[in-house]
């Protein structure tokens, strides 16, 4: 995403699609990493339902 805003400050006639796919890549793991964290999260809710 960096490399994609760079790009497009340097030169201004960068096409569209090659900004949102550099934007979609660096959204992937923020995302996975949110996921990751809710099914960890769920889990430990689940595990201290089920001790009590």
């Amino acid at each position: 995403m960096i490399t994609a805003l760079d790009t497009l400050s340097v030169n201004s006639d960068i096409a569209y699609d090659v900004l949102a796919g550099g934007i979609k890549v660096g959204l992937l793991s923020p995302v996975f990493g949110m996921i990751v964290f809710l099914i960890a999260r769920l889990g430990i809710i689940g595990l201290i339902l089920k001790k009590k």
